[in-house]
């Protein structure tokens, strides 16, 4: 397996990650954030639930990124470059 495939299997918990920041930070609705990443809005609901996505990610690198991404979908309300992170898990593995 190559690192962008392991860093696929990260994608629920990046995308858990980033569902709770702009909720919790940016006050963004379920159904806005649904709309931006692709995903449903019970996928969103889910998330906040830790129902799906609950792998830790411990990586102050991924860390940055999620954050980065997350000031990028306020301003810009589009949908984020998720191959940052297959770059980032390159670097960082």
């Amino acid at each position: 397996m190559n690192k962008c495939e392991e860093t696929v299997l990260l994608f629920p918990a990046i995308r858990a990650e980033i569902t709770r920041k702009l909720i919790n930070e940016y006050a963004m609705s379920q159904s806005k954030i649904a709309e931006i990443l692709g995903i449903t809005q019970a996928a969103v609901s889910q998330y906040m639930k830790s129902t799906r996505g609950k792998q830790l990610l411990k990586n102050p690198e991924i860390d940055l990124l999620i954050n980065k991404m997350c000031r990028e979908i306020s301003e810009l309300k589009k949908y984020p470059d998720f191959s940052e992170f297959c770059r980032c898990k390159n670097k960082c593995s």
